[in-house]
């Protein structure tokens, strides 16, 4: 039996109050485990210390992190050729589509080197020689911006950069001290011009609250290809609506992301939107944008 395997046997039976304090910590013994894929195929994943999530992961398997959006991801890139991943951390959508798809051609954005490191040790790991890394902030505009980056206890490389400062009096994260780096903007617009990319089948976006500006930047490209984009919102992060609004001007609908399967996302209901897909704290949950028809929307 491999160890995490045990390990993950204790967490199912251990009380709530044990669970909630192991999903965080090491597993002792546990160095580099498989992460099973809902089709049976493993990812590969060490540097328990890096992530919290990875962590999760080596306790509860799939149910660590996000469940139900991976599982919808995973089915989503089985059918496309080619894949963003915008705000990539270390690599775990990436990750993903490149077992779904072997054949699919799928690019990474991530502008913090700890994360960038980690992405392409992952890459490595797993073979996945399909991935092309972009060391870049994908925003509305180009440039140079700062990225503030939490100065978390439980993760080496913590997963709530953004280019907006979330860290001031009265912002989600004030009671976090955070550290702060420069790093290279550029629109999706405009990278899409410079690569010659063509078209674009399906977007992964978690910026933590600057979706609006990915989505700002990248409004040719939706346009001229439609993709499906599986994105987190924030419902305290006055801009998510602009978000949609814009999305929405392109024939997008949206649907919360949960075990239930889809939900139609009542903008005009916000409390009930929360209950039906966000987090238990209610403050965040992933959505499908698409431009499908119900009958071919996918299942998972």
């Amino acid at each position: 039996m491999h160890l995490v395997t045990l390990h993950r046997t204790l967490y199912r039976f251990a009380p709530q109050s044990v669970r909630t304090r192991l999903k965080d910590s090491m597993p002792f013994g546990v160095q580099r485990f498989p992460l099973f894929l809902p089709d049976g195929q493993a990812l590969l994943l060490d540097h328990l210390e890096s992530s919290k999530i990875l962590r999760r992961f080596a306790w509860k398997g799939i149910y660590g992190y996000e469940p139900d959006t991976l599982r919808l991801f995973f089915a989503l890139a089985k059918r496309v050729k080619t894949v963003l991943d915008i705000g990539a951390y270390f690599g775990l959508y990436s990750l993903i589509a490149a077992k779904a798809n072997p054949q699919a051609s799928i690019h990474a954005f991530e502008p913090l080197p700890g994360n960038l490191e980690l992405l392409r040790h992952f890459l490595a790991l797993n073979a996945s020689t399909q991935v092309s890394v972009h060391p870049l902030a994908l925003a509305q505009h180009a440039g140079d911006a700062t990225l503030y980056i939490p100065r978390e206890r439980r993760s080496v490389l913590p997963a709530t950069g953004s280019l907006k400062d979330r860290f001031q009096s009265g912002q989600r994260f004030e009671d976090l001290s955070a550290q702060t780096c420069s790093v290279r903007t550029l629109s999706l617009d405009a990278w899409a011009a410079d690569t010659g990319i063509g078209r674009v089948d399906l977007v992964k976006i978690d910026t933590e609250e600057t979706e609006h500006e990915v989505i700002a930047g990248a409004m040719q490209t939706l346009a001229q290809s439609r993709p499906d984009i599986v994105m987190e919102i924030t419902f305290d992060d006055p801009n998510f609506a602009q978000a949609l609004a814009m999305l929405r001007g392109l024939g997008y609908r949206f649907f919360h992301i949960n075990r239930a399967g889809l939900w139609r996302f009542d903008e005009q209901r916000p409390a009930q939107s929360k209950r039906i897909g966000a987090t238990a704290d209610l403050v965040h949950c992933e959505i499908l944008c698409t431009c499908r028809d119900d009958a071919d929307l996918p299942r998972y």
